[in-house]
């Protein structure tokens, strides 16, 4: 146990961590909060060194993705990195040094990870990140979506598939609970859920045609909750999405897993909000 460094993963949803977060505006002392289109921001995470032996100058790498689901070491985009020097048992909020300008490729969703590593504790081989049983690295894949017209949600999700291989992944969506959302990570967007009238839920969710209209005849048409996706090598496909709420907040996830045992290969959440909601920053719709 000499060195083991970890960026923690969200509990109980992985890719919902509480150790990484944004601070827009020019000062990256600023209060946390939502980044916002060709506005600077400062990314920040918290390692810990669960080790009994100090890791002097441990890398720390800040990424950023194009989420959604299902991505790697060559198609993630780098912000920047840096070392830290952590005693045994300690953990450090880190900074990194390089401004992030957000371009949002995808409708204003991004994703964000966070990886430390030294050389008596290194990454695991090969390109793939394992968020899920690697402690090395962690994902932030949390998309507020505010003021939804008639209260309905859509949105586009792509699917990656970073191999050198076709692979046929499967893409599904369900509806989370809002005690899914660790205190810590509302409080790193600026969110507050105290004092809403009705938690809510979300109904006539799941995937729609690609091209066709969300509404048909006044009605929400979705046509399943899992979907298989065919993705040629290095290359994205793009499922459509769709959800109404009712009530003033509710959480829906979207999953990617491969293979016949359905290995969990990415994640992402959107917490859908009324206009009743109030704190943060209105994102980018």
């Amino acid at each position: 146990m000499a060195i083991q460094l970890e960026v923690r993963d969200g509990v109980p949803v992985w890719y919902l961590s509480m150790d990484i977060w944004v601070v827009p505006g020019p000062d990256p002392n600023g209060p946390p909060g939502m980044a916002t289109e060709g506005e600077p921001a400062y990314v920040w995470a918290r390692v810990t060194n669960n080790g009994s032996t100090t890791a002097t100058d441990a890398v720390v790498n800040f990424m950023w993705a194009n989420p959604n689901v299902g991505f790697d070491r060559t198609t993630a985009n780098p912000i920047g990195n840096t070392t830290v020097t952590l005693t045994a048992g300690q953990s450090s909020e880190v900074q990194c040094p390089n401004t992030w300008l957000p371009s949002f490729v995808n409708g204003g969703h991004v994703c964000l990870l966070v990886e430390s590593y030294h050389a008596q504790d290194p990454l695991p081989p090969g390109a793939a990140f394992n968020v899920v049983t690697d402690r090395h690295v962690a994902q932030l894949n949390l998309n507020i979506v505010r003021r939804l017209k008639r209260r309905m949600f859509d949105g586009l999700v792509e699917v990656h598939n970073p191999g050198e291989e076709e692979m046929a992944f499967w893409v599904a969506i369900q509806e989370g609970t809002l005690d899914e959302l660790d205190p810590q990570v509302l409080t790193n967007f600026g969110v507050s859920l105290e004092g809403i009238k009705e938690p809510g839920r979300v109904v006539n969710y799941g995937f729609i045609d690609r091209f066709g209209k969300a509404r048909r005849g006044g009605e929400l048409t979705t046509v399943s909750r899992d979907a298989e996706v065919y993705v040629r090598p290095r290359h994205a496909s793009v499922v459509r999405i769709a959800a109404e709420l009712e009530g003033d907040a509710a959480l829906l996830h979207v999953t990617q897993t491969l293979g016949d045992r359905r290995t969990v290969v990415g994640g992402a959440a959107y917490l859908l909000l009324s206009d009743r909601v109030g704190g943060g920053r209105k994102p980018v719709d």
